[in-house]
């Protein structure tokens, strides 16, 4: 029996023995094999039972199955950025809910997806209901990550979609990459035929508004005339914010001042 194969023995008729554990872990990082963290995580160390092999695999397979998916995107998540290759391949798996469960578990990691970005970026350019779940959650993690590069208009594309939803995750996303042409994109949102989006993208211009945001001015005030408060009002003080250079707003504003609502007025006078 060679030494791996002695650890392996002893682990496995004592699974619970922690100091045995550690000893390999340390063990397997004289040797570089990336076992060596994740033995030292008893979560992990679970997966990785009998055999004590890369439990990798056998998160991945997780996802496919979907037994004990949710237990197996948080142990991949607590791996990190050696997750992302066992979970891109996933991301076009036949079945959707399996892509829909790899896209989620991307998303649990966080900034440590950033390997996966070429791969949510191809997701994000598609189009069809099937996948549109999918795609909902690449843009999210895409504005995590503020994958600016090649993404950018990918995201900005989502403003298109027939899906509320996935129009309103394009928003929630671009308010991250915090570029001019996601403004752009976000002033696009404003004439959006949902509410909710509108609300977004105005709520999101009022907190990002600048003097710079000259191309804002136009579609912040058709904005201005939106039936719903929750619009209006973030129009109203994101023009404030963007000062002088928003001087052709002056008698809109001054149009809304004798019939605002509360909110409004507060709004009118911020400006």
């Amino acid at each position: 029996m060679n030494e791996e194969a002695g650890f392996v023995a002893a682990l496995a008729a004592n699974p619970s023995d922690q100091t045995a554990a550690l000893v390999f872990a340390d063990w397997l990082d004289e040797r570089g094999d990336p076992r060596g963290p994740m033995m030292r995580v008893p979560d992990i160390r679970g997966w990785m039972h009998p055999t004590y092999e890369n439990p990798l695999p056998k998160l991945a397979a997780a996802i496919v199955s979907g037994k004990g998916v949710s237990e197996a995107s948080k142990r991949l998540a607590r791996i990190g950025e050696a997750s992302v290759p066992v979970l891109v391949p996933l991301l076009t798996h036949d079945t959707p809910i399996v892509r829909l469960r790899a896209a989620k578990a991307l998303r649990i990691l966080g900034p440590k997806a950033a390997a996966a970005v070429p791969a949510l970026t191809e997701i994000v350019k598609g189009t069809g209901t099937a996948n549109a779940a999918v795609r909902r959650e690449a843009v999210a993690l895409l504005g995590v990550l503020r994958a600016k590069s090649g993404a950018q208009g990918e995201i900005a594309k989502g403003l298109d979609s027939e899906h509320a939803a996935e129009r309103l995750a394009a928003v929630e996303a671009l308010v991250k990459l915090r570029t001019q042409t996601a403004g752009a994109a976000l002033c696009k949102a404003l004439a959006d035929p949902t509410e909710e989006v509108r609300r977004a993208a105005a709520i999101h211009l009022r907190y990002t508004a600048g003097p710079a945001m000259t191309f804002a001015v136009a579609p912040l005030r058709k904005a201005l005339g939106d039936p719903a408060t929750g619009v209006a009002a973030p129009a109203v003080i994101a023009l404030g914010k963007i000062g002088p250079k928003a001087a052709a707003a002056v008698p809109d504003l001054l149009r809304l001042l004798p019939g605002a609502t509360g909110e409004q007025r507060m709004a009118l006078i911020e400006a």
